[in-house]
């Protein structure tokens, strides 16, 4: 069982080092937030067609986009259902603080994605929607 070893492993240097544990989990938790893994979409993006840094850019304009219309639809859905709103805001939480830590990537935020597009659509009142008429 390794999950023993490395807890007696990390135990002293966590409890040692208290401070640097605490922004080592902040750091990793805004990085699962916004990171773009440009390195992984650098493979796929003809660099030719469009620009590297405009993609870039769009990239990095989309992430935080979405994170605008998540907390939107968070706020939107806490004054209509405020179970449900903790329960998507807690879960997204979840995934993103539990692979916070020195290894943290943006990839870790795929589990959250479903929850944070639910969340921002109900920032969208069907009844005022044009799109939906």
């Amino acid at each position: 069982d390794l999950s023993g070893y490395y807890s007696a492993v990390a135990k002293p240097i966590l409890l040692h080092h208290p401070r640097g544990a605490a922004l080592m989990t902040i750091r990793g938790f805004f990085v699962n937030m916004i990171d773009d893994d440009w390195d992984a979409l650098a493979e796929v993006v003809d660099d030719e067609l469009i620009p590297e840094e405009a993609t870039k850019i769009a990239v990095r304009v989309w992430t935080w986009m979405v994170w605008i219309a998540t907390i939107a639809g968070l706020v939107v859905l806490w004054r209509r259902d405020r179970k449900q709103a903790a329960l998507i805001a807690a879960t997204i939480f979840y995934f993103l603080f539990m692979a916070a830590g020195g290894e943290a990537e943006g990839r870790f935020r795929v589990p959250a994605v479903p929850l944070m597009a639910l969340a921002a659509a109900s920032a969208v009142p069907a009844r005022d929607s044009r799109i939906l008429r």
